[in-house]
Formats: structure tokens, C-alpha cells, sequence
């Protein structure tokens, strides 16, 4: 484990290098992904979020090394399969292809492409990629071919924020789906840092980003064989707890047509998927950082994940009702969202069992007052 270390830390170094204010938890949890995806067990998706212009591409690119990875930012209706046949045998569709090649992990830096199809196409893409993340891929054509698939292929992919406006599209991708949102300064004086580091580092960029692949792929094919880490009875818990609370986060709430909750109880999607994928991580993020054992690191960096995976306003209410119950004004002043959002918001944490409002005592006569915590 002691190599393990090293090669963490030159990974690491290698990105500063590049990289001015580096979001290393981000970078470790696309690390996970790459090596889940190389190992024994089901497919793990994980989706970096960032504005144009960050750090989601350069994180995509160091993985592009990797012997498993393999580069597609095109994506249409025929990328997986092909009913297309030319005059040899060899079968051009991308799924044979990679299985032939020992290629389990896909990396998408353009995924926001595939979220500005015209929706028919769209769904079509999504509802492959959910079917490859599930194992198993059947598609007939025209010519009365029916090409099938049956392994494994998961990704890492880059998307702008703009994934926000297509929330549905976001749930239909699938259970397995974590979102890793980079974090990003968004005070003039840092953005102005990082800028000037970008002018400073300009020349050496093309060697520094060979540095950071080449540093990245020693890491992540060195961790491949390494036995899986012990996992705690109270760590296990800990992510089946934190898969239930995910999957009820990222519930839509039923809508009537004029966009108000239409009573309906929402159904969350089930746990077991998001669970193993959660584990999957813990699992990798604990090899990649020579931890012989799951540990509170790891599982932070899994909670961070899973609340990066709900919808960001949700999020935000979220994280700041569970250090302790707040009234609304106290969450508006604590998120700096208005106070109409937080009461949609409170509401739908409230309609997915996961907040709760407690009525207390203001100390005056005809001004009752109530707070909020989590369930």
C-alpha cells in the first residue's frame, strides 16, 4: 500500500501542477469511477458538473491513459449498435469493439451534447446508455438483424450545469448515475488567480497535462489488483442509509400542468443499484488512497457525491437542516436562496420524508413560529 501512497501523491502533485485550487475529492471520486470500472463488479457512472472553461476536461483527459478507458464524446442513436454490416465480418458496432479491445469504462469530457439532442434522439441515447450500465444491450433493425450485448461498460463524463433545466432527462438515466459538482471559486479575486496561473502556465501546459496522464494511469493501473478493503458492519450501514436518503433526494415531485405539486405521493426509485454503486466508490476511493479499510475519508467523500447527486437546491436546504433545525429565515440567511424557493424546496424534502417542520415557541402572544430538521 505504501506504492499506493506515493503514486497518490504524485497524481495529486501532477494536477497542482496544472491546476491552480484543484478540487482533489472531485478528482479521487473520478479516480473511483475509472478503477470500479476496471475490477470485478457491476458498471459505475459517474458525471463531473462545472461551467465551460473549468477543470472537468483536464480531469476527464487524465484518465485517457488508462488501459480499460476509452475516449467517445460523440453520441447518437447508432453509437452502440450497428445494423450496418460491410463486406468483411468484422462487427462495426462500438460495444463489440471495445469488448474485443478490454475496454470497461467510457469517457465523455462533451456529455452536455448529448442533453441539447432533439429530445426523440436524446431519449433514444440515454435510454442505451441506461441499458448498457444495466449489462445488456438488444436492438433490432430494419434488415431484420437484432444485434445483442451482454458485459460490462460504465462512464465518466463531463456536463455543464445546464443539466439542472433537464432534470427529468437526469432521472432517466438510471439508477447507478452519482454527480460529482467541482467546486469552483466564484469570487472575482480567485477567478482573476486562476486566470493568471493559466497565462504563467501556458507554455508548459501540453507537458504538465503528458505529466498528469502519465502520472494518473501508473496510479489508477497499480491500484487495479489490489485486494478490496475491509468494510465495518457501521460503514455498511452508513451507505445504506445514505442510498436510501439519495434516492428519496433526487425524487421528482408529480406536477399538475400548471407546474404545482399535484399531491401525489412521489415513489423513489429503489436503493439497491445506488447502494452498490456507493460502495463501488468507498471501495475504490479506499485503494486508490492506500487505506486498508473503508474509512471516515472515504465515506466523506461518498456523502459529498450523494448530495451532489440531488438537485442543487435541495442540496443546499439539506446540508443546512441537518447541522440543526432552522427556521425559514434562518435557511434563506444560511443559502442565500429567497424565501420562496425555500419554502418549494422544504416542501418537496418534506413530500419525500426527508424534512420535517416542529412547531416552537416564539415568546409572543399571536406569532407562532416553526423550524425545520431532517427526518
Amino acid at each position: 500500500m505504501d506504492r499506493i501512497k506515493k503514486l497518490y501523491v504524485d497524481a495529486h502533485g501532477a494536477i497542482d501542477a496544472l491546476l491552480k485550487d484543484a478540487d482533489h475529492e472531485a478528482f479521487d471520486l473520478a479516480a473511483a469511477c475509472v478503477l470500479a470500472n476496471g475490477r470485478e463488479g457491476d458498471a459505475t457512472a459517474v458525471v463531473l458538473v462545472a461551467p465551460p472553461s473549468t477543470s472537468k476536461t483536464e480531469m476527464v483527459n487524465a484518465f485517457s491513459g488508462v488501459k480499460w478507458t476509452y475516449e467517445q464524446t460523440s453520441m447518437t442513436a447508432q453509437t452502440f449498435v450497428s445494423g450496418w454490416k460491410s463486406g468483411s465480418s468484422t462487427d462495426p458496432s462500438l460495444l463489440a469493439r471495445l469488448e474485443k479491445k478490454g475496454k470497461t469504462c467510457l469517457l465523455n469530457k462533451e456529455f452536455t451534447t448529448v442533453m441539447e439532442m432533439r429530445q426523440s434522439e436524446r431519449d433514444t441515447v440515454l435510454a442505451h446508455i441506461r441499458e448498457v450500465m444495466d449489462g445488456s444491450l438488444s436492438k433490432d433493425f430494419g434488415t431484420g438483424k437484432t444485434v445483442s450485448w451482454s458485459g460490462k461498460l460504465g462512464l465518466l463524463a463531463a456536463i455543464t450545469p445546464a443539466i439542472e433545466i433537464r432534470w427529468g432527462a437526469h432521472t432517466s438515466l438510471g439508477a447507478r448515475w452519482v454527480w460529482v459538482r467541482i467546486e469552483t471559486p466564484s469570487d472575482a479575486e480567485s477567478r482573476v488567480e486562476i486566470a493568471i496561473a493559466a497565462i504563467e502556465s501556458d507554455d508548459s501546459a501540453k507537458v504538465l497535462r503528458r505529466e498528469l496522464k502519465d502520472a494518473t494511469t501508473k496510479w489508477l493501473e497499480s491500484s487495479r489488483s489490489v485486494p478490496s478493503p475491509g468494510m465495518s458492519e457501521k460503514s455498511k450501514l452508513y451507505l445504506a442509509k445514505l442510498a436510501d436518503r439519495t434516492a428519496k433526494g433526487r425524487t421528482e415531485i408529480p406536477k399538475d400542468k400548471d407546474g404545482h405539486p399535484s399531491g401525489v405521493k412521489p415513489e423513489p426509485e429503489g436503493t439497491g443499484r445506488l447502494a452498490r454503486s456507493f460502495h463501488r466508490l468507498a471501495e475504490s476511493l479506499a485503494i486508490l488512497r492506500g487505506h486498508a479499510e473503508i474509512n471516515a475519508e472515504d465515506l466523506r467523500a461518498v456523502t459529498r457525491a450523494a448530495l451532489d447527486t440531488a438537485p442543487v437546491p435541495r442540496a443546499k436546504v439539506y446540508k443546512a437542516i441537518a447541522q440543526r433545525p432552522l427556521t425559514i429565515e434562518e435557511i434563506v440567511q444560511k443559502t442565500s436562496m429567497s424565501k420562496s424557493a425555500v419554502n418549494r424546496t422544504l416542501k418537496d424534502l418534506e413530500q419525500v420524508d426527508l424534512a420535517v417542520s416542529e412547531p416552537v415557541s416564539t415568546g409572543q402572544r399571536g406569532r407562532p413560529s416553526e423550524k425545520w430538521r431532517v427526518v
